[in-house]
């Protein structure tokens, strides 16, 4: 573990690790008021066990990635770490739905935090996409000890970024539905990752296939309970309204820091909770960087920020967090440049589309007008 660390700690750009010597202990059983067990991981320093702890509660395993790229790194810096899997996922007891039992179980595990010998009073959680989530699930209910937040690539509604535009982006959630059934059904590991890399084969067929209602078949050759719950809630169902928590942020009390991506399918709904956040008289951070929901370059920066906002806001170090709360890339520039607040100041011009697809400010002259012949199943051929 120490020459992961060390790996991540170069990749990374972190401050040098406090300790190699971590402690692992897998497979904690975290007892639900319901009677189901969830599992959980923890990290922390074999000299000093009674450290602030980051709380990680994700459906996609505990092992390989976030052992390596989430909680390790931490856990070297200062930190103990627990990772948790959700309801019915990598040997946690129940079923797993989607977003539906997030409020509770996370509500349920940090008091079973509360009452750990090891538990020094200090929570913060992190995390990207559904590991987002689940941090504003709880944040309003959380208690006094939860002191930081960092939710990346993700937003307190669960459930509109699904319906973009009105469209249901099928490719999102066809995808993210069959690759949660097929690991739930086996598991996590190699196994899973070869499969996953058979079912993208079969995707790329699926997404053409109808009727839609079976396209899940057509990759797994069997439903998905998570695409047919999308299919038969439309938008406005009130099933939805528990995955959706947005209402909430003016009640939560927890410093958090918003890291999103331009080309991220939560951005739109991330930067409405930061507003949301400001007109409640919050001071919440952004970031927003040049990437993609899933792009791994983005994880040095975002791990090098976020270790500067739990150092900050759980120890209260002073130092290396910057003063102004937003920071964005300007793309074009290909530069980062800081800001008081978000949108930006800015000015309002006037663009003309002209013959021939052209932009300018100029009004355009009379032209015949362009045509093109739109096909559903190939939408962008001309």
């Amino acid at each position: 573990m120490s020459l992961t660390g060390r790996l991540m700690t170069r990749w990374m750009q972190l401050p040098p690790a406090q300790t190699r010597d971590i402690v692992i202990t897998r497979n904690i059983p975290v007892p639900m008021p319901d009677g189901t067990t969830l599992l959980a991981d923890h990290y922390a320093p074999r000299t000093d066990p009674h450290l602030p702890t980051l709380l990680i509660r994700t459906p996609y395993g505990r092992r390989g990635f976030f052992g390596g790229m989430m909680a390790l790194p931490y856990a070297e810096r200062g930190y103990q770490v627990l990772i948790q899997s959700c309801r019915g996922t990598a040997g946690s007891g129940g079923q797993f739905r989607y977003a539906r039992h997030e409020h509770d179980d996370g509500l349920a595990t940090i008091a079973w935090l509360k009452q750990q010998a090891w538990f020094s009073g200090e929570l913060a959680m992190l995390g990207p996409s559904y590991l987002g989530f689940v941090q504003w699930a709880v944040a309003a209910d959380a208690g006094p000890e939860l002191t930081a937040l960092i939710p990346q690539v993700t937003a307190a509604d669960f459930h509109h970024f699904r319906f973009q535009g009105g469209s249901f982006t099928l490719e999102t959630i066809l995808g993210w539905s069959t690759m949660m059934t097929s690991w739930a059904e086996r598991g996590l590991g190699l196994r899973s990752l070869l499969a996953q890399r058979w079912q993208a084969r079969k995707l790329e067929q699926a997404f053409g296939h109808l009727p839609l209602g079976e396209a899940d078949r057509a990759v797994l050759g069997r439903p998905s309970q998570h695409f047919q719950a999308y299919l038969q809630h439309g938008p406005q169902d009130d099933y939805w309204k528990p995955i959706d928590v947005s209402s909430r942020l003016a009640e939560v009390n927890a410093p958090a820091y918003l890291m999103g991506g331009w080309y991220d399918m939560f951005l739109a709904w991330q930067l409405r909770d930061y507003q949301t956040l400001r007109a409640a008289g919050k001071r919440p951070f952004l970031l927003v960087g040049p990437w993609t929901h899933t792009e791994f370059s983005s994880s040095a920066v975002t791990a090098q920020e976020s270790l500067a906002w739990l150092d900050r806001h759980v120890k209260g170090k002073p130092g290396r967090l910057r003063e102004a709360p937003v920071r964005l890339y300007v793309m074009g520039e290909g530069a980062w440049r800081e800001f008081a607040d978000w949108p930006p100041p800015a000015r309002s011009e006037r663009w003309y589309l002209q013959p021939g697809g052209a932009l300018d400010q100029a009004i355009p002259p009379a032209s015949e007008p362009d045509r093109y012949r739109y096909d559903p199943a190939d939408p962008t051929r001309q």
